[in-house]
């Protein structure tokens, strides 16, 4: 009688029936089947090509899904099979760069010290070096040329026109004050409300009966110490424009009647324009637009300009209506140079003045 055998060990049956490839339906196996720590090496992928990248192409799979495929890089981009991405040449534009991105100066094309970056006639910018009358430096200094500039001293030199313009009309240059209540002598002050006079203006004046003792007729006077509704009167108009003690006219006597003050009738006149240390006047002319007029007997007034001396820009002479020429005349011998900084002065003859316009004008250099 045969008795059955043994059952094997459940090691031995697991050993002899482990799973193997043959014993796997095939498409059967899922992502949950697959451990989250698997770690599947990128060896075990489906072999591909160098340089290759796994994209999901237009067609599906049994789900619907798209197919992950391996394909070439191509377009504006490649990459190399050690992973280095390459934009192509050429295909960067515009708008591809962000409006805030601030490039730095330095990241642009190298350019030549000196040159500036233009449009060329292909509106494309272009680097060139300035030429013509102007230079440029690579620290951004401009230097014009021959004959608009002097060099020797490595300083430009560029000629320039200084404009002063005078003009009186007996319509609108007149104070009148009362000597027993406009004039005080105590404080050689006189008062006159709203006045608008200003340090330097020059005045004369004459009187309904008797001048104030001090004052002079057909003598000029220089306005100073300015007040709103008060002001002195000075012997010069550097004494005026200073003020305080030095050449302040002593008013002793406020004298009788309506005293008149004419402005800018005669006198020494600053013109309001001031030459620099060492400019040097070469030129100009006086463009008089109504003729100096005496107020007594109409004939014309003589006039004269200076900067350094007496005379030394416009000899004095009738101021007729028209053109008149200047001293400096371009040339070396008439030039006159500064000592330092000074004012142009007009000086109008003793008679008083009725009218007058005229307009200055001088060519000077910066000398050194």
């Amino acid at each position: 009688m045969a008795f059955p055998r043994k059952p094997k060990k459940y090691a031995q049956m697991a050993t002899a029936n482990s799973v193997t490839t043959g014993s796997i339906t095939n498409g059967t196996i899922l992502n949950a089947d697959l451990s989250a720590s698997a770690a599947v090496s990128l060896s075990k992928l489906e072999l591909s090509h160098d340089a290759y990248i796994i994209v999901y192409d237009g067609e599906t799979g049994t789900d619907g899904d798209a197919i992950p495929v391996a394909v070439a890089m191509s377009g504006d981009g490649t990459i190399s099979e050690t992973g280095v991405f390459a934009i192509a040449s050429g295909v960067i534009i515009n708008d591809d760069i962000k409006s805030d991105a601030a490039i730095d100066f330095s990241k642009l094309a190298s350019l030549d010290s000196g040159y500036l970056l233009v449009g060329s006639s292909g509106n494309v910018a272009t680097k060139r070096a300035i030429s013509g009358d102007v230079t440029i430096s690579n620290t951004g200094v401009t230097s014009l040329s021959t004959p608009f500039a002097h060099t020797t001293d490595g300083l430009g030199r560029v000629e320039k026109m200084a404009v002063a313009t005078y003009s009186y009309g007996v319509d609108y240059s007149s104070i009148e004050i009362a000597s027993a209540t406009d004039i005080d002598v105590d404080t050689d002050t006189i008062t006159s409300t709203g006045h608008s006079l200003t340090a330097g203006t020059v005045i004369d004046m004459t009187t309904s009966d008797t001048l104030p003792t001090g004052i002079s007729a057909t003598t000029a006077y220089y306005v100073g110490e300015v007040g709103e509704d008060t002001f002195q009167l000075f012997d010069t108009y550097a004494h005026g424009v200073a003020g305080g003690a030095t050449g302040l006219v002593n008013i002793t006597n406020v004298g009788v009647g309506t005293q008149t003050l004419h402005i800018n009738r005669f006198g020494v006149i600053n013109l309001g324009i001031t030459m620099p240390d060492n400019a040097i006047v070469t030129g100009g002319m006086i463009d008089v637009t109504t003729a100096f007029v005496d107020v007594d007997d109409g004939t014309n007034n003589t006039a004269a300009l200076h900067l350094v001396s007496a005379n030394d820009i416009f000899s004095a002479a009738n101021l007729t209506a028209g053109i008149k020429d200047v001293v400096p005349d371009s040339t070396g011998s008439t030039a006159v140079k500064m000592t330092a900084a000074k004012d142009l002065f007009l000086t109008i003859g003793t008679e008083c003045l009725k009218s007058g316009k005229a307009v200055v004008y001088l060519r000077y250099v910066e000398g050194t």
